[in-house]
This record gives C-alpha cells, structure tokens and sequence, in this order.
C-alpha cells in the first residue's frame, strides 16, 4: 500500500495527469510495471521510439545527448534524475516520436512504467484528457 501511495503522489506532480480524478490516479499508479536497472543499463537509446512514461523510486538516471555517429562516448545533460523525478512524459501524447535523448542508470535503480496504450485504455486519450477541468 505503501509504494501505491507513493506512486499516486509522484503521478499527481506530473503536468500532464493534473486533470485526472483521484481514482484514476490509482488506477494509473497499480498498472505500473516494475522494472530493475543496474549500472551501466540504459533505459532507453536516443532515436528509439517514444511510448512509454517512467518514475524513478531508487537510484539515479542520468540523462545523455548521443553523438551523431555514434563514435563518441555521450555528453551528460542536466542533473541526474533521482527518486521521485520522472521522464519520458512526452511518449504519452501522440505516436511515431522518437527519444531525443538516452537515459542511462547509474547504480542500481528501480522504475515503474506505463505505456501510451495501457494509459489510453485506462482513462483514455491523453489529448482529450488535457482538454478537461482538473479532476473533473
């Protein structure tokens, strides 16, 4: 139950859910997959389609700007995201993006995620969802 909260109060901050209701919130929060990352994984490339949403709740993920051919070693960007930080909110919105980044673990890390359709199928298109009153 705890984790469960946890992952309602880290939905709740993310812009794009603020005008979901408290049930879909929960609902959003006990369909998140667990993932666990160890040092040196990467959770996703730069140029790998976009479609799933991610919450940090252990570890750190450093986000890294990629070379154009691949034959540099990537450039760190930012500060690294840590517990309770999110990422990869734009997937949500509409198909055929693509990651404008790479994000890489440092250390072990534990993930929940969710995907657009899973999201759709939940509580529905993301876009539309933007158009309503909050918690309405």
């Amino acid at each position: 139950a705890l984790e469960a909260a946890e992952l309602e109060h880290i939905l709740i901050r993310v812009p794009l859910f603020a005008t979901l209701r408290d049930d879909e919130v929960a609902t959003l929060a006990r369909s998140m997959h667990a993932t666990e990352l160890r040092d040196g994984d990467y959770v996703y490339r730069q140029g790998d389609s976009a479609s799933d949403f991610y919450m940090i709740l252990e570890g750190t993920v450093q986000k890294v700007v990629e070379s154009g051919d691949g034959s540099k070693a990537g450039i760190h960007i930012s500060q690294p995201l840590t517990a309770g930080c999110f990422f990869g909110q734009n997937a949500l919105l509409s198909d055929n993006q693509t990651r404008s980044c790479s994000m890489k673990v440092v250390g072990k890390t534990h993930l929940r995620t969710i995907g657009r359709s899973k999201v759709g199928a939940l509580v529905g298109d993301m876009p539309q969802l933007l158009k309503r009153n909050p918690g309405t």
